[in-house]
């Protein structure tokens, strides 16, 4: 994730904000994932980006890289790396080589 300053407008120019936004060298397919807004609603936005900083640390071969996150208009969105593997519950449950190569 890249972070750049976000203008509101003329006299905001310095107090400039920042807003972390994904940095997207080509056109590719990503997973968003939009949290309930019942389970978010007591979360403070300090809370929520304590949160995605904490899962944008996260690196491991089996797990997808967080490539940015959306938290206006009292939505939460989660914004993923996709995978065309199929769905984790299929991995599980299957008896395929996928599901050896995940230990």
């Amino acid at each position: 994730m890249v972070t750049i300053p976000k203008l509101q407008d003329e006299q905001e120019k310095d107090d400039q904000r920042m807003q972390t936004i994904p940095k997207l060298l080509e056109p590719e397919i990503l997973a968003v994932k939009k949290l309930d807004k019942r389970v978010s609603y007591h979360q403070t936005d300090d809370e929520f980006l304590e949160l995605v900083n904490s899962i944008d640390r996260i690196r491991h071969a089996n797990i997808v890289e967080l490539i940015g996150y959306c938290a206006e208009h009292g939505q939460r969105l989660l914004i993923y790396e996709y995978c065309n593997n199929g769905s984790l519950q299929d991995a599980l449950h299957s008896d395929d080589e996928f599901k050896t190569n995940l230990k």
